[in-house]
């Protein structure tokens, strides 16, 4: 009789651990299928957000929206700013694939955590407005409960890099005032009908790495693997040194001469005022040197060649600027012996005015005039038709560019 009770008692328990294991699977079955649910769901999330900020050239406002535009754009619905995910907003796709909060259809307050719900992140780099790289980051979610607080979730993420394309898709090369197309002899017809681009200095105020002095002080810079900057206010000259930036923009609000450029790395340099080239300018990257209100101007030497490798820009249109010439030479300079020089430019021209590069001038001991300045001796940079040294020929971001993916599940 011990026996027959034992044994029951034994069966007893076999089958109450056979219906724990039951259970257990079903649970672990059903923990599976959420898993792979959430995972989906952070995949095609970051997607659908790539999606987004590919097709927009202002890109990255089309999730964190942006309301000083004009239209103004809506943030994506599920666009946080908290680094803690966990305050959402969470949000999720109904059956017309639109993103909607997350809760049940007809529900008008609350979220549901027991549906398969995202948010999003997004970092950039420098800033939003600015940004040449991005990183969207889409962490999705499903709970046993409809509070996550006292709930057990599966969670995924995915993060996807991004890179802006920051060549001009339609660049122009100009030899003469309004030249639409571009030869490798910098010639052509003109004409006055062509887009030139029109950079201006609180596009390079917000862009630039770095900030030389305001126009307080005249300002004069040599770079090579770093860059040497000499402003004069007054009687006093402080010379500085500072690191080449990392976006490659450098900006002056006010006048720059320029006395020297050997740089390694593609670079960028704006000035709102007038811009004089004094040496020669030899950069082994890009260079696109810009007076965004003024005018360029090229210094004469006394040497038989100004070797100048670089994109010139000034194309403002209001009177006396946008011209890109020689600079006012001095007569005491000039003797009766003077004669031109070849300036060899490498590169491109973007300007509403072009030259005079040559002037007749009486020498200062006095004398017969002679010509003095320059030969135009130009030639067009083929690296140009595919790339731009940084927001060089255009300042707003170019479309953006997937360059990795990695997502992270479970989490």
């Amino acid at each position: 009789m011990l026996m027959a009770v034992v044994a029951t008692v034994a069966a007893a328990g076999i089958g109450l651990i056979a219906v724990t294991a039951v259970t257990r699977s079903i649970t672990n079955e059903d923990r599976v299928r959420s898993q792979h649910v959430v995972d989906l769901l952070a995949t095609s999330a970051a997607e659908e957000a790539f999606g987004r900020i590919a097709r927009d050239r202002e890109g990255l406002f089309e999730i964190t929206g942006n309301q000083t535009s004009s239209p103004t754009v809506a943030a994506h619905p599920g666009y946080g700013t908290n680094p803690d995910t966990a305050i959402g907003p969470w949000v999720r796709y109904n059956d017309a694939g639109q993103v909607v909060p997350c809760r049940e259809d007809g529900a008008t307050s609350g979220i549901d955590a027991r549906l398969a719900c995202f948010t999003i992140r997004l970092g950039a780099s420098p800033n939003l407005a600015t940004a040449s790289t991005a990183i969207i980051d889409v962490t999705a979610r499903q709970c046993r409960n409809a509070d996550p607080l006292v709930s057990t979730c599966v969670r995924a993420r995915t993060q996807t890099t991004l890179q802006a394309r920051s060549f001009a898709e339609d660049l122009i090369s100009v030899r003469t005032a309004f030249t639409p197309h571009a030869d490798d002899a910098l010639t052509g017809a003109t004409t006055t009908s062509a887009n030139l681009p029109t950079p201006s200095a609180t596009d390079f105020a917000g862009i630039a790495g770095l900030t030389l002095p305001t126009s307080s002080a005249a300002t004069s810079i040599r770079i090579g693997t770093d860059i040497t900057v000499t402003s004069s206010a007054g009687s006093g000259v402080t010379v500085t040194t500072s690191a080449l930036p990392v976006n490659g923009v450098i900006f002056v609000d006010g006048d720059l001469e320029i006395e020297a450029i050997a740089a390694l790395v593609p670079l960028t340099i704006a000035a709102s005022g007038t811009v004089t080239i004094s040496g020669n300018v030899e950069p082994s990257g890009l260079l696109t040197i810009i007076s965004t209100d003024a005018t360029i101007e090229i210094a004469v030497t006394t040497e038989a060649e100004r070797r100048i490798n670089a994109v010139l820009m000034a194309t403002s249109t209001s009177a006396g600027t946008g011209i890109i010439r020689t600079a006012a030479i001095d007569p005491t300079l000039v003797t009766a012996g003077s004669t031109t020089s070849a300036l060899a430019l490498s590169g491109a021209v973007f300007a509403t005015t072009l030259g005079p590069f040559t002037n007749s001038v009486t020498p200062g001991a006095g004398g017969d005039p002679v010509t003095v300045g320059y030969r135009l001796q130009w030639t067009f940079d083929a690296n140009l038709r595919v790339m731009q040294s940084p927001f060089g020929i255009r300042q707003v971001r170019g479309r953006w560019i997937r360059v990795d993916q990695v997502s992270v599940f479970p989490m």
